[in-house]
């Protein structure tokens, strides 16, 4: 009864992830620094062989990282000593939180943690409520580290409202609107190219710097007369204009992105 025992043993295989998780306002473009500055962080440990990180997905202020430690006989630390020390070194990056865990051989729920308490109800303001109350109660007990609340439910957003009686007067619809909204920042693809033995995707949408701000929505325009392109349009590139294309594969097609280099070309 007093043998120390627990569901499935912690191993130390040399595999550890973890996961950083910045203010819900965060862009993918900041995250991006953030993750790279944790990367470089755990690069420069001599138990580390090889790290890799990635973001995006489903959520922008997110990222997770994947570490293979050296074999035992290099590094003479064990995966919680290392984890340990990376813990101190966090304080360097500034995010909301994180978490790490040493790579399981067996796991059992929807979440990399060792543990998880999961409020239920059938008020969510009141879960939201109690949920914040008890992170950070089990913040205060000393025997728990990376503590993280899965709520999240304060991001930011923008409402845009169509002036529908203008654009009628214009001579616009509601669907111009919205496919020019789609081109500039949905990535919609517009045309394909093809090469000798492979094709890519090309995909339209305005230049990175525009992104920061709404205020970029002021120099959208929108055609009342614009078409499918045919022709020569469809495979000659407008001037000012630089092609990203990845490497030529024989099989699959990979995205190739057009993006205008110069601020009125981000108007359609």
């Amino acid at each position: 009864m007093i043998i120390p025992k627990g569901f499935v043993p912690q191993q130390d295989n040399g595999l550890i992830m973890g996961g950083l998780f910045a203010d819900q306002s965060t862009s993918f473009q900041l995250m991006q620094q953030k993750m790279t500055q944790f990367v470089e962080i755990l690069r420069q440990d001599p138990a580390v062989e090889s790290v890799s990180g990635s973001t995006g997905g489903g959520q922008t202020n997110t990222c997770f990282i994947f570490a293979t430690l050296r074999p035992l006989s290099e590094r003479n630390v064990s995966a919680e000593q290392v984890m340990a020390s990376w813990r101190e070194k966090l304080s360097e990056v500034s995010v909301a939180g994180y978490w790490l865990l040493a790579w399981p051989e067996i796991s059992i729920g929807a979440h990399w943690s060792q543990f998880q308490y999961i409020l239920r109800g059938d008020d969510v303001e009141e879960i939201s409520y109690w949920a914040t109350k008890v992170e950070a109660a089990l913040r205060e007990v000393p025997v728990l580290t990376d503590v993280n609340l899965d709520q999240q439910q304060h991001g930011l957003e923008t409402d845009l409202i169509i002036d529908r009686r203008t654009a009628a007067r214009l001579g616009l619809t509601v669907s111009q609107i919205d496919s020019t909204l789609y081109d500039a920042f949905g990535q919609g693809q517009v045309s394909t190219i093809y090469a000798a033995r492979n094709q890519y995707h090309v995909v339209m949408e305005v230049a990175p710097e525009f992104w920061q701000s709404p205020e970029i929505l002021s120099q959208i325009y929108v055609s009342t007369d614009g078409g499918p392109v045919s022709g020569t349009q469809a495979t000659q590139p407008l001037d000012d204009t630089v092609f990203t294309k990845a490497p030529a594969q024989h099989s699959g097609s990979k995205t190739a992105t057009t993006t205008p280099i110069a601020g009125d070309r981000a108007r359609n």
